[in-house]
């Protein structure tokens, strides 16, 4: 049987990646340029083989599938495990204003501790076990077929050290830009690394999260 493949897919640009704010699982729109970058992924994805489109609940990762759904014409699956990591009482701030406001909590997040829970939100872990388990159950769903996923940088990143073996506090040193699609492939219960950070379908430049 052929390998199921999974394009995990970043949201378009959002207001809050311009300027620079924590979103976590609170939401913003789209920006024009995120507007543009997910049309452009549309019509890449319309050339695609895909089986099915999924997506985060969340505004952001929703309004980025329905651009992309008016070009491949798929049915978007919404399923909230896809979600970005809660990131509590950081969410809607800057990094300056959540350091100065919650020197602890920002303490513990800079860290990288995979097991931190950050005040009223979640660990790195814990969003890590709910995006695994939904990817796991899809890839079952969709033995032997290509499926695309809209979610979110934080919580595709994780998953990457997952697959990837790397400690969950490794230092960052790869870009999370947005409208990116990154294959993985499942085979014989592994989950493996094809491409990441593919932004081919895009003219301009994609913002990657501080």
């Amino acid at each position: 049987m052929e390998p199921t493949r999974i394009l995990a897919i970043r949201h378009g640009e959002t207001v809050s990646n311009q300027k620079g704010r924590f979103q976590g699982q609170s939401d913003s729109p789209l920006s024009p340029s995120g507007i543009e970058q997910s049309q452009a992924l549309g019509r890449r994805l319309a050339k695609a083989s895909l089986a099915a489109l999924y997506s985060s609940d969340l505004g952001r990762a929703w309004h980025t599938a329905q651009l992309v759904a008016e070009q491949t014409g798929h049915a978007i699956g919404v399923d909230v495990r896809l979600r970005e990591r809660h990131l509590g009482v950081f969410q809607g701030l800057t990094a300056e204003e959540a350091a100065a406001q919650f020197p602890e909590a920002n303490a513990g997040f800079r860290s990288g501790h995979p097991d931190f829970v950050m005040p009223g939100g979640e660990s790195m872990r814990q969003s890590l076990d709910r995006f695994l388990a939904c990817c796991d159950e899809l890839a079952v769903r969709h033995a032997g077929q290509s499926i695309a996923l809209i979610t979110h940088g934080g919580v595709l990143s994780t998953f990457l050290r997952h697959v990837l073996g790397m400690p969950l506090d490794a230092p960052r040193r790869y870009k999370r830009v947005n409208a990116s699609i990154n294959t993985f492939s499942r085979e014989k219960g592994r989950w493996y690394l094809e491409s990441w950070g593919d932004v081919a379908h895009l003219a301009g430049v994609s913002l990657d999260d501080s």
